[in-house]
């Protein structure tokens, strides 16, 4: 009994610890992961899965929005193509039962939280080499983004600023010694430092409105944060790097959001991005409801630029047109799930803006709290994910949908745990 006790504890460590270092190894191992966790619960923890669906009324709607995705793709032009999105979908759902199922275990939190401070570490090294030997620019306002692990894929960045946030709500969650604090202060610096250094200009917003909000909420931490700035902005100088940030931040979006389009009109973000917002518009206007079905924008893409630039426009002005998603969460929602889908998600976000803002006014105007410090950053982490305003990646891609998972369980058992605990004092 013993042994099998210290077993289980070993697998859960060993899954807490692997969860973030898989996410910088490419696709293949985090899918493993989740597809993993989605048959365990299947077979082995069914009845439990079941009732917490039934309990816990956010999972059900998680579900009832996994069964309009089918239904969506059912009635798309690309059936067997999109159902692969859809149905596989339901892996990701379960995947956030499980980590629910674990939030309660401290020694996997624990875990994960070495885990993430391994993998920054990791990043840390790898990142430093790069930009002391390989940083370049070239004349054309383009400088090479640094994503050393992730290669071509330019995720640093939004690996980074995505799971800063929800790897502070488990520092104060698991509350951690003062000699830990410096730790994670330095891990925020740098992390920082990296952030600002990708040259991932969504990424450094992300990071900028991670850095606002949590100035705004957290008082004793006003001090840190600050200096943390400071320090990433000095290193940052003091490594001739500063320039070339510059260049891709402010001189390349500038170049980029005042290029005119056919029509001399100003572009959003940029010529590609307003081309493919509009293109994801116009889908929507012609399927409303249920939308073109998920992941079919780019099936259908040609088809409406052919429609809006005449079959006779050239290859190079399709190609420039069309893409695997209008590279935009709600557009590509709009586009792809109609109102229905896009209603899922997007109260959702309501949900969070509103607790935040909430707490925001509480704080600062009535000194007072409603949420606890770890569950303000996990929902920080979740506010970033679901930001409307930047460019994105695919909604239905397999790592940005693990990165959209992971807080999900967690955040939500502490935040059912909190109102349960206040419905139990105020009774």
């Amino acid at each position: 009994m013993f042994k099998e006790k210290n077993y289980k504890t070993l697998l859960v460590i060993s899954f807490g610890f692997i969860i973030p270092i898989s996410l910088i190894t490419g696709p293949a191992l985090p899918d493993i992961i989740v597809s993993t966790t989605a048959l365990m619960l299947i077979l082995i923890y069914f009845n439990n899965t079941i009732s917490i669906i039934i309990k816990r009324k956010f999972f059900l709607i998680l579900i009832l929005f996994w069964l309009f995705l089918i239904f969506s793709s059912l009635v798309s032009d690309y059936v067997l193509f999109s159902l692969k999105s859809s149905v596989l979908y339901l892996r990701f759902i379960f995947f956030s039962i499980f980590m629910y199922l674990l939030a309660k275990n401290k020694n996997f939190l624990y875990a994960l939280f070495y885990g993430f401070s391994f993998t920054y570490l990791v990043l840390i090294i790898d990142s430093a080499y790069l930009i002391t030997f390989n940083y370049e620019i070239d004349n054309n306002y383009k400088p090479v983004s640094i994503s050393n692990i992730f290669s071509s894929e330019k995720k640093l960045g939004s690996f980074l600023s995505r799971s800063i946030p929800f790897y502070l709500g488990l520092f104060f969650l698991l509350k951690f010694d003062n000699k830990a604090k410096y730790f994670v202060i330095s891990i925020l610096t740098l992390v920082s430092i990296l952030i600002i250094s990708s040259g991932e200009r969504v990424s450094i917003f992300y990071l900028s409105m991670f850095v606002i909000i949590s100035f705004m909420l957290l008082k004793n931490l006003r001090f840190f944060i600050i200096a943390s700035l400071f320090i990433s902005l000095v290193l940052i100088t003091l490594s001739g790097n500063l320039e070339p940030i510059k260049k891709r931040i402010i001189d390349y979006s500038i170049y980029q959001s005042s290029k005119l389009d056919q029509n001399l009109n100003i572009s959003y973000l940029s010529n590609e991005h307003s081309k493919l917002f509009t293109t994801s518009y116009k889908m929507f206007l012609d399927n409303k409801i249920m939308g073109i079905g998920p992941n079919n924008f780019r099936n259908l893409c040609m088809i409406y630029v052919e429609k809006q630039f005449g079959s006779s426009s050239s290859k190079l002005e399709k190609k420039n047109t069309c893409s695997t998603s209008p590279h935009n969460t709600y557009f590509q929602l709009l586009s792809e799930t109609g109102l229905v889908g896009f209603t899922f998600i997007f109260i959702f976000f309501l949900f969070i803006s509103y607790l935040i803002l909430k707490e925001i006014y509480l704080r600062n105007f009535l000194s007072k709290k409603y949420l606890s410090d770890h569950l303000v950053f996990f929902k920080i982490t979740l506010l970033i994910s679901l930001w409307p305003f930047v460019p994105t990646g695919n909604f239905f891609n397999n790592w940005l949908s693990i990165m959209y998972f992971i807080p999900i369980g967690i955040t939500f058992f502490y935040y059912y745990d909190f109102i349960n605990n206040r419905n139990t004092k105020e009774n």
